[in-house]
């Protein structure tokens, strides 16, 4: 069964850089073969959300106002309703990595809330009572 979630992992802080750490972690090869091979998956996926919400920002930026020096840009006030309402349905778009989910590894040590932002990933079952 393939793993689903939205694209909102992306706007995720936490996700990423939990993400991150797994694909950092040692553990078994066949663990690591297929962490690999999520990682990629997302960001391959990930590429295509950038370029998605690059052109839904472009659609509503003031174009009259450069952007800041970290990409930020200004939103009219006129625009707002109309951009939150695009950039909610382009977070709501599910995404789907067509691989199975595998057993949280047990080489993995993540905190409570570092588990909670990449569940979607693992089949949980395993930590279960």
């Amino acid at each position: 069964m393939a793993i689903k979630m939205t694209n909102a992992v992306f706007e995720n802080v936490l996700f990423g850089t939990t993400m991150k750490k797994v694909n950092e972690t040692q553990m078994g090869p066949k663990d690591a073969y297929w962490i690999n091979r999520i990682t990629n998956k997302l960001g391959e996926l990930g590429k295509d959300f950038i370029t998605a919400k690059q052109k839904v920002l472009e659609k509503y930026q003031d174009k009259d106002i450069e952007p800041t020096e970290d990409g930020m840009v200004q939103i009219p006030k006129e625009n707002i309703e109309e951009f939150t309402k695009d950039f909610q349905e382009l977070l709501d778009i599910e995404i789907e990595i067509p691989f199975d989910k595998r057993a949280y590894p047990e080489a993995l040590e993540l905190s409570p809330q570092e588990i909670g932002a990449i569940e979607s990933v693992f089949d949980m079952s395993s930590l279960e009572d």
